[in-house]
């Protein structure tokens, strides 16, 4: 049985209250036929993505706007020259993994990281690296992905991952390829599911683009 909006709201509210990263008392929550928009402010920017992560657990989310302002305390903040500067050292400091060139502008506290990659997961991971570091309000990261050959053919690999993953074995999800796109079409039972059989095309080298056809039917 499909839950109502209100239902749905009082849950990610319920959610929020019980995750002991998030302060919920300042964030609101509306929900439009499964669709989450978060409001409101917390301290940093850490909060604002753990309580994102925290309404995605619910069941019945289709999708989220986190427009959730992150206000920083007064010793938290820093000049944009010192925060940029954080940043270069943090870098420096995990190499592994990350794009050769990058290129990063801060004003305001907001960080925009530009530069180009092979790889889904390189660009991936300066977030999950700055998401920690003090005097963020928020990231914006414009890496384009540039497939390392010119033409790949991936169906094979992709479908073998899926079946290769449990809790999406039985979904029935189609791939098509056409140059470095990938399609994903068909039904799971979840958000989870649906959020995993997308993290496995974005996984595969020399994709750059990947188009969300598949659709959420609970059990």
């Amino acid at each position: 049985m499909m839950k109502t909006d209100s239902e749905l709201q009082q849950e990610i509210l319920s959610e929020l209250r019980w995750d002991p990263s998030v302060k919920e008392a300042h964030i609101g929550v509306e929900v439009n036929h499964g669709a989450v928009t978060l409001s409101g402010h917390v301290d940093n920017y850490l909060e604002k993505l753990n309580a994102e992560k925290a309404a995605y657990q619910v069941a019945g989310v289709k999708v989220i706007a986190n427009e959730i302002d992150v206000h920083l305390p007064h010793t938290h903040e820093l000049t944009d020259s010192a925060l940029a500067a954080s940043i270069q050292r943090l870098l420096e400091l995990n190499p592994n993994g990350l794009p050769a060139d990058i290129q990063i502008r801060v004003e305001n506290g907001f960080v925009t990281i530009h530069g180009t990659t092979e790889w889904e997961y390189k660009k991936n991971n300066i977030n999950k690296i700055l998401r920690y570091l003090k005097g963020i309000r928020g990231i914006s990261n414009r890496i384009q992905l540039v497939p390392h050959i010119s033409t790949i053919s991936v169906k094979s690999e992709i479908e073998n991952a899926l079946k290769r993953k449990a809790q999406i074995a039985a979904s029935g999800i189609r791939v098509a390829t056409e140059t470095n796109t990938i399609t994903l079409e068909g039904k799971v039972s979840n958000l989870q599911e649906k959020r995993l059989a997308i993290d496995t095309a974005w996984s595969t080298p020399g994709v750059i683009k990947v188009i969300d056809r598949i659709s959420i039917s609970p059990n």
